[in-house]
């Protein structure tokens, strides 16, 4: 099945419906529904992209200043997927 629609950019799901008949409830139609993808380039906004990144930077300095962990290994694995998150934010 093909369907010439052109999408910049968005959430895309596809749905397929059929006759009465399905086999729990026979007064109803059959049908489908596929999950929801993100398609095209994501849309940053500028103010949300410096939210994320304070809430980020004060993440960290809460690890670094207060944050209190078993073994240091804990630590770093936090620093690790702060910079992580960090650098998602990039283009």
């Amino acid at each position: 099945l093909a369907i010439p629609h052109t999408v910049t950019a968005g959430w895309l799901a596809a749905r397929a419906v059929g006759p009465k008949g399905a086999l729990l409830h026979p007064d109803q139609p059959v049908f489908a529904h596929t999950s929801a993808v993100f398609v095209g380039d994501p849309l940053r906004p500028p103010a949300a992209l410096t939210a994320l990144r304070q809430c980020l930077a004060a993440t960290r300095v809460w690890v670094e200043t207060q944050g209190r962990f078993p073994a240091d290994k804990f630590k770093a694995k936090l620093l690790d997927a702060l910079s992580a998150a960090e650098a998602t934010l990039d283009p």
